[in-house]
């Protein structure tokens, strides 16, 4: 019985710890997503954002009893233990590279009252641990533990539709309409080559969370109100319908924010009356090889000068970004039907006077 209480004891301390250790990584990350927001960096706010996300996700495992006992004792499984074992690798690895930057600021004394000799072993001691009770099956997995029958998963009860057919055409061929879209969507991310009206990209993004919402409300509703088959908690519920209304939310997230910057403006140009047009724009940064998957050579524009906001240029010549610098004028030739430009040929004008023109290529 002693026995037993020193590893509760144990069991807590270092799940209280992690907790805590966890919630001042979410913070850190919630600041500098708040950074990059302010610096109009969406994709590094994205990023940021998330891992804070899941770094506070995980805090609450940690810092709630019943979750972290459950956690406990499934990691006793033999089948699952070693998912169990991956996932507190992953969060012992993400408190020690907070370790090594904490290790890294210039303060005498972290957090200013703990000495900065006394923070390796004390994290040395925290690892060890850890290792015991979350990641081996050592100190806090419970002996002789039955493996309970495996239970069936909840399923969504897809019922015969009620409609008219003529009803069910018209919501079949908008569903026909809607894939389109969004398959449409990743290739004006990906290949596209536009630079939208500046209104547009602002009115977007202003409304960007509301708009997503308003998308995945009706589908959502249909999906919340299906019944499912074995279970009827919420929990049941939300491992039933769960991953559906996330895969919802993030296709139509992609849709609102891709197809009003990107792809209306393609289309426009493609079918509308799209007149020629001419455009300058100042440089932020240029990199010749982004590193980025379907970008090669990038370049970063002011969109709008009143506002600040800037918009990435993927596909752009090599020698466009080799030589051009921060300040220095890009002028876009090419077709426009008044919701963005789509370059045919861009000239790169140097703070010193010398110019470079240049063909945007084909892709």
């Amino acid at each position: 019985m002693r026995s037993a209480k020193y590893i509760s004891l144990l069991t807590a301390s270092v799940s209280v710890v992690t907790g805590l250790a966890l919630f001042g990584v979410a913070w850190a990350g919630g600041r500098a997503a708040i950074i990059h927001v302010l610096h109009d960096e969406p994709s590094g706010a994205l990023i940021v954002g998330t891992m804070a996300l899941v770094a506070f996700l995980t805090c609450l495992l940690f810092l709630m009893p019943s979750m972290l006992r459950q956690f406990v004792e499934l990691g006793a499984r033999p089948d699952l233990r070693g998912p169990i074992s991956f996932g507190a690798s992953l969060v012992l690895l993400t408190l020690l590279f907070g370790n090594a930057v904490v290790l890294m600021r210039p303060e005498a004394l972290l957090f200013g009252v703990l000495p900065r000799g006394a923070l390796f072993p004390m994290t040395l001691i925290f690892a060890i641990l850890f290792c015991l009770v979350f990641i081996y099956p050592g100190l806090a997995y419970p002996k002789g533990v039955q493996v309970p029958p495996p239970r069936p998963k909840p399923q969504i009860v897809h019922g015969p539709p009620q409609l008219p057919p003529v009803l069910r055409g018209v919501f079949r061929a908008l569903l026909i309409a809607y894939l389109l879209l969004f398959l449409f969507s990743p290739y004006a991310f990906l290949f596209g080559r536009v630079i939208p009206d500046p209104t547009i990209v602002e009115a977007n993004r202003e409304y960007l969370l509301l708009t997503a919402f308003l998308a995945s409300l009706p589908f959502g509703l249909h999906i919340a109100t299906r019944p499912i088959t074995q279970g009827r908690t919420l929990i049941d519920h939300l491992r039933a319908k769960g991953p559906f209304l996330l895969s919802v939310i993030a296709m139509n997230g992609l849709v609102c924010l891709v197809f009003p910057e990107r792809g209306l403006p393609i289309l426009a140009n493609a079918f509308g009356d799209a007149k020629p047009e001419a455009r300058s724009y100042r440089v932020i940064s240029a990199r010749p090889m982004s590193g980025l998957k379907f970008c090669g050579a990038q370049v970063v524009i002011e969109l709008d000068p009143e506002t600040g906001r800037r918009f990435d240029l993927c596909h752009m010549p090599v020698n466009i970004a080799e030589r051009a610098k921060p300040g220095d004028t890009l002028y876009f030739f090419g077709k426009s039907a008044g919701f963005g430009l789509t370059p045919e040929r861009v000239m790169l004008r140097s703070v010193q006077g010398d110019t470079a023109p240049d063909v945007v290529p084909e892709t």
